[in-house]
């Protein structure tokens, strides 16, 4: 078996102990994981992994942690941009109207198109 084999059966056991517990919260988890990891030393650790995993909200708040941080970095680098360019959304989502030079968009006057695709269009504004 693969890693991704194991890791795909691994994920599919536990949600069937997430169903599980969920219907019968008494029920026997340890029996469950067990049965389904078939005396598969490294699958039944991965689920236990996992098992654990959902348990420790600690995993939860280091992800949105990491993003976060993710979205600071994407800000940061939005305000060094040069007010000299601005992207405009694609036609389509605005109502179907098409930018010309000259238009102002909030407080920029588009003066010349520099390229456009499936995202929107890029102006020296």
């Amino acid at each position: 078996m693969t890693e991704k084999e194991r890791f795909k059966l691994a994920a599919d056991i536990f949600l069937e102990v997430a169903r599980t517990t969920e219907v019968d919260p008494s029920a026997d988890v340890e029996a469950l994981i067990q049965q389904r990891s078939a005396g598969d030393a490294a699958l039944l650790a991965e689920v236990r992994q996992l098992l654990a995993a959902s348990k420790d909200d600690s995993v939860f708040k280091t992800l949105a942690a990491a993003l976060g941080t993710v979205q600071a970095h994407v800000r940061s680098a939005a305000d060094r941009l040069p007010t000299s360019a601005t992207v405009v959304g694609s036609p389509a989502g605005r109502g179907l109207t098409e930018e010309r030079a000259g238009d102002v968009i909030g407080r920029y006057t588009l003066v010349e198109r520099l390229g456009e695709g499936g995202f929107g269009t890029v102006w020296v504004a």
